[in-house]
């Protein structure tokens, strides 16, 4: 190579190192002081003018509500690192309609893609603001003025999150708190966790505390014709008293076949505080134990899921298709379920994303849309008033989990099949919950007295009555028109449709002391079926 192109060539690599160093100075120069967490919150009032239907319970006939016990409030957190947003916004609400929630959006200027829009499930909340037949008999008669002030409620307490966004802080915590949830189809499974995801500004100062416990918000009952928020409002409320300065946000679960539990057994408002306080107040434990990070990974994908055209869904005005979402926040995973599903398909999401490497997995209930209960197959065909409010038919409520676990990534594994429940576990719940299993065209001058003794399951004494049934344990000194005696074996194949009470009295698998003929009228005055309880 000639000297002079040597030389040439050493200028240029030297004139292009110094033109590199250079140009990343100045881009240095221009970077933002932090390329880390940045979060914000806001709030607006969406409490229902007097006169409004409440929504959540068909009994109330689209009553108008005789004012506010509690005002209701849409939240939002905003969350933005690295390029990528997520909002989570939460209402004292019955349940999101997908209209509500692109509307909302749309108000807002956001993507629904990245907001994530859930319901408390109050039922105390305001209704109107659904179309078709199913939302008129859950949320009364649609009002265009209450859709708007839910809508622009919502899109406000967005837009305030998104204008307040600055540096911060992220972590969670978990515990466990059973005492204040039960199964209330008669099962034993419950979600027990609380988790709370705990926000700081970058100083350290708590600024929000989204809280979520599975459970539905019904301890106040139809009978209640004034607006609140329920246990879940109670329990902001006593949050934000606990924790000065913060935003209090809660989120529901998978509580299709959850209902609270109140410290002893309080009703009415005085139960719904004293629920949302005991709840508080572990919140708040948890809270001041988390430890928060200045950076968490951020994440958002979703799947638009075509619904089967069954002839419930057309009747009862749902769409044609609906939203699954996930939110990626560090180790925390939000699945975004649009209706109430059940514990059993909750758990099966969260086993699958913990197997996925996700430590906190929470299942999102009432996101984004509302399609009724998500049953297994299993309790689809149980029956009772959750299957009733099932729309899509018996696998459907299986087929969303699957679509839901493809979504968050890896094979699902197949569903186990469940533990057959012992005869006589089912047997002592059909005794308990007898009063329930009086048919309706049972005559109503009836009177009869009957003895069970059921080897395994107890010995129970009932008695009919002008029209009313009672049963109780059985006593010594009862004298019963009829006794029946079997093994537990056999009335769970009674009650499981298998067996006729007139084939098992004929075989002798049931025998009968006293008035055969009153034993035989059995099924004419109560329903033999798989026990279901229900609020």
């Amino acid at each position: 190579m000639a000297p002079a192109i040597r030389v040439q060539k050493d200028a240029f690599m030297r004139y292009t190192a110094w033109f590199c160093l250079w140009l990343a100075f100045c881009l240095s120069c221009t970077a933002p002081a932090s390329a880390g967490l940045r979060a914000g919150v806001g709030r607006a009032e969406i409490t229902p003018p007097k006169g409004v239907p409440l929504g959540g319970y068909g009994d109330r006939n689209g009553a108008p509500s005789t004012g506010a016990h509690d005002p209701l409030y849409a939240k939002a957190l905003a969350l933005e690192e690295g390029g990528q947003e997520v909002i989570i916004a939460t209402t004292d609400l019955i349940g999101i309609s997908a209209e509500l929630a692109q509307a909302a959006a749309h108000r807002a200027g956001v993507s629904p893609q990245h907001l994530l829009l859930c319901a408390s499930h109050t039922h105390s909340g305001p209704g109107a603001f659904g179309k078709g037949l199913f939302a008129h008999i859950v949320l009364g008669q649609y009002d265009e003025k209450i859709f708007n002030l839910l809508a622009e409620g919502i899109a406000t307490a967005i837009r305030q999150a998104r204008d307040r966004l600055a540096p911060a802080r992220f972590g969670y915590g978990i515990a466990q708190l059973p005492s204040y949830t039960r199964n209330r189809r008669g099962g034993d499974l419950i979600d027990p966790q609380l988790t709370v995801l705990r926000v700081d500004t970058q100083d350290g100062k708590p600024l929000a505390a989204l809280f979520h416990y599975t459970t539905h918000g019904t301890v106040l009952g139809p009978e209640n014709i004034e607006a609140s928020g329920d246990w879940m409002g109670a329990a902001q409320r006593a949050l934000e008293t606990a924790l000065p300065g913060v935003m209090a946000l809660y989120a529901n679960g998978a509580e299709g076949d959850q209902a609270p539990r109140t410290p002893d057994r309080k009703r009415g408002f005085e139960g719904s505080e004293a629920l949302g306080q005991a709840v508080a107040a572990e919140a708040a434990r948890v809270f001041h134990s988390v430890q928060t990070a200045d950076s968490v990974k951020i994440g958002v994908r979703e799947r638009v899921l075509p619904l089967p055209p069954t002839q419930q869904a057309l009747l009862a005005g749902l769409g044609r298709e609906t939203r699954l979402q996930v939110v990626e926040l560090g180790e925390v995973l939000l699945v975004a379920i649009p209706g109430e599903m059940i514990v059993e398909l909750g758990d099966r999401i969260k086993v699958h994303a913990r197997a996925q490497g996700w430590k906190a997995p929470l299942i999102i209930g009432l996101a984004n849309d509302h399609l009724g209960y998500l049953l297994t197959q299993a309790e689809y065909e149980k029956g009772g008033y959750e299957a009733r409010i099932s729309f899509f038919g018996p696998t459907f409520g299986d087929e969303l989990a699957l679509a839901a676990m493809r979504l968050i990534g890896g094979e699902p594994s197949p569903a186990a099949a469940p533990p057959p429940e012992a005869p006589e576990a089912v047997t002592r719940r059909w005794f308990a919950a007898l009063p329930d299993q009086l048919r309706r065209r049972a005559p109503a001058d009836f009177r009869g007295t009957f003895r069970f003794v059921i080897v395994g399951a107890g010995d129970w004494w009932a008695a009919f009555s002008d029209g009313q049934l009672t049963v109780r344990p059985a006593r010594t000194n009862d004298r019963p028109a009829a006794t029946l005696r079997a093994p537990a074996a056999t009335w769970d194949r009674l009650l499981r449709r298998e067996l006729s009470l007139a084939s098992a009295i004929n075989a002798h698998q049931v025998k009968v002391e006293g008035d055969v003929a009153l034993a035989l009228r059995l099924p004419e005055l109560v329903r033999f079926r798989l026990p279901v309880k229900r609020e």
